[in-house]
C-alpha cells in the first residue's frame, strides 16, 4: 500500500514551504526595496533555525576559526547576495519562472559534484538530473507559448479603428 516515511514528508514540506517562497517573493518583490526584502527573510529564517537547533542538535564546544571563516563566506555570498539578488530580479520575471530556475538547483549540484569532486551518479540520479532538466525545458516553452498568445489577444482586444494602422490604397 501507499506508506510515507518521515524523509519523504520531511521533503514534501521543503517543496511546499520553498515554492510558498518563491511565490510570496514574487509577491512583494516590487513594493518592496531588495536589499531589505532579503533582510527581514534571512532574520526569520535565522530566528527558526537558532530555535529548532537549539531544541534539536547539541552545539559544539569548539569550532576552529577556520569554519567561522567558512560560516561567514557562505552566510555573505552564497545566501545572503543570493536573496537580495533573487529579491531584486523576481521584480522582472515570473514566479513560475523561478521556480524553474530552481528545480535547476539539484542537476547542477550533482553535475559539479560528480565533475569536480569524482562523485558518481547511478542510473537513477542520471535519470532524475534528465527528468528535472526535461521539466524545466517543458515548463519554460509552455510559459513563453502562453506569454505569446496573451500578449497576441491582448493586442487584438485593445486594437480599435483609430489605433490600427491603414495602408496607403486602403482607405
Amino acid at each position: 500500500g501507499f506508506s510515507l516515511s518521515v524523509g519523504d514528508i520531511i521533503c514534501l514540506g521543503c517543496s511546499v514551504t520553498g515554492a510558498s517562497h518563491v511565490v510570496l517573493t514574487g509577491r512583494v518583490a516590487n513594493d518592496q526595496d531588495p536589499a531589505l526584502l532579503a533582510t527581514v527573510q534571512l532574520f526569520s529564517i535565522s530566528v527558526w533555525a537558532f530555535i529548532t537547533a537549539f531544541f534539536l542538535e547539541d552545539f559544539p564546544a569548539d569550532i576552529p576559526l577556520f569554519h567561522w571563516g567558512l560560516m561567514i563566506f557562505l552566510a555573505v555570498f552564497c545566501t545572503a547576495a543570493a536573496f537580495v539578488l533573487q529579491c531584486a530580479c523576481q521584480r522582472y520575471i515570473s514566479s513560475a519562472r523561478t521556480g524553474v530556475i530552481f528545480s535547476f538547483e539539484p542537476v547542477s549540484g550533482a553535475l559539479f559534484s560528480a565533475l569536480l569532486l569524482g562523485d558518481h551518479l547511478g542510473f537513477n540520479g542520471i535519470l532524475g538530473g534528465a527528468m528535472i532538466f526535461a521539466s524545466m525545458i517543458y515548463m519554460e516553452l509552455g510559459e513563453s507559448k502562453i506569454s505569446t498568445s496573451s500578449n497576441a489577444t491582448c493586442v487584438s482586444l485593445n486594437q480599435t479603428s483609430e489605433n490600427i494602422p491603414v495602408q496607403e490604397g486602403q482607405e
